[in-house]
């Protein structure tokens, strides 16, 4: 044999094994996830105008550090994988490892035809923490004039904010190369005072700087941008971007009582906001009663991971936390859409790892740690 027909002949059978592959297997092996902005857009508006929830939990920055993290428990709760994984983007920067994990959860929840949304704990760009990327970090406080100082361009202050942005920017692109839409929710909570960007007077002009950096400067155009208040939400007009910066608007809840009335309050406030009146339970504690979720109705929810997802996992008496009965009961409700159930369109759907939509965590959680 020639090795002119042996090379075509060894073309034609990799051509012939590639035309034979499914896009499942083809995007596994490319990366492609298919996700864009218009398609996570469409698949929350969907969802919200026919009455139900995507159902969400935040798998925070120290479970690399366990086997089982909040989304392998939810299953355990459940018997079901949450349509939304809630990612952290604190210790992204300085931490190595905790990228290499990061990516790996976002990419294998994309693969499962999941979405990601990601949070910022932002650190204090302006101050030295010992700790480099740590919660405290995003609590040291900043001035009204040091950050006026931030936002104009020429200024040392401006150049320390706009390293941090172009590294987690390197992040965002990697996921977007990869064809994973994120819903990204930076600088929460801004009507309270615990953040270095919370209850300042040019917060609006923060907000749309770091949308104007990412979108422009990186050209990061496939994400999704999340706004979200603290709890009722009274007054957080004046912190509002506008619509051309935000997407969907939703509030972080800490409640209490699950039949309280803090949930129907954050929504009128919150959800008249945007001219879509889309709301989320963008991060959650305590979840509401059946009664008051299915009368809500959030566009998503993100239960916040760890303790909150069951009390007895807590050190501590934790009222803000959940039982583990409750979860399961929201899970159950037919307003509720889990990873099994979302539809994508096309170019989504034929990307995903079906058989992946309900296996079992490939290692058992005990859901019950504390007796």
């Amino acid at each position: 044999m020639s090795f002119q027909r042996a090379t075509a002949m060894a073309v034609s059978a990799l051509f012939a094994l590639s035309c034979a592959r499914s896009d499942a297997e083809t995007a596994k092996m490319d990366g492609g996830y298919g996700q864009t902005r218009r398609a996570v857009l469409e698949l929350v508006e969907q969802t919200a105008e026919s009455g139900r929830s995507l159902s969400g939990v935040q798998v925070n920055e120290y479970e690399v550090f366990i086997q089982c993290t909040s989304l392998e428990r939810t299953y355990e709760l459940t018997g079901k994988w949450p349509a939304v994984l809630g990612l952290e983007l604190m210790f992204i920067i300085e931490n190595p490892a905790y990228r290499d994990f990061f990516m790996k959860r976002a990419r294998e929840h994309a693969a499962r035809g999941g979405l990601v949304t990601l949070t910022w704990h932002a650190r204090n760009p302006l101050e030295v923490c010992p700790r480099g990327e740590y919660y405290k970090c995003s609590q040291r406080a900043m001035t009204d004039a040091a950050l006026e100082r931030l936002l104009e361009p020429s200024t040392r202050e401006h150049a320390l904010w706009a390293e941090d942005v172009d590294a987690i920017a390197d992040v965002l692109k990697e996921l977007e190369a990869t064809g994973v839409a994120v819903i990204f929710r930076p600088y929460h909570e801004m009507n309270g005072g615990w953040f270095w960007w919370g209850q300042k007077q040019r917060y609006v002009d923060l907000w749309r700087a770091l949308h104007k950096r990412l979108t422009e400067k990186h050209g990061l155009r496939e994400m999704v941008w999340a706004w979200s208040s603290d709890k009722e939400s009274v007054d957080v007009a004046r912190y509002y971007p506008g619509d051309a910066f935000v997407d969907f608007v939703g509030a972080d809840l800490y409640s209490r009582d699950r039949s309280g009335a803090m949930y129907e309050t954050a929504k009128a406030n919150v959800g008249a906001l945007r001219a879509s009146d889309m709301f989320a339970f963008t991060e959650i504690g305590l979840l509401p009663s059946p009664e008051v979720f299915t009368s809500i109705k959030p566009a998503w929810f993100l239960l916040w991971g760890g303790e909150f997802m069951d009390s007895r996992w807590s050190g501590e008496p934790c009222d803000l936390c959940n039982k583990a009965e409750d979860v399961a009961e929201i899970y159950a409700l037919d307003e509720v859409v889990t990873l099994d159930e979302i539809v994508w369109p096309t170019q989504v759907k034929d990307r995903i790892d079906n058989s992946a939509r309900t296996a079992p965590p490939p290692i058992a959680c005990p859901a019950q740690l504390i007796e």
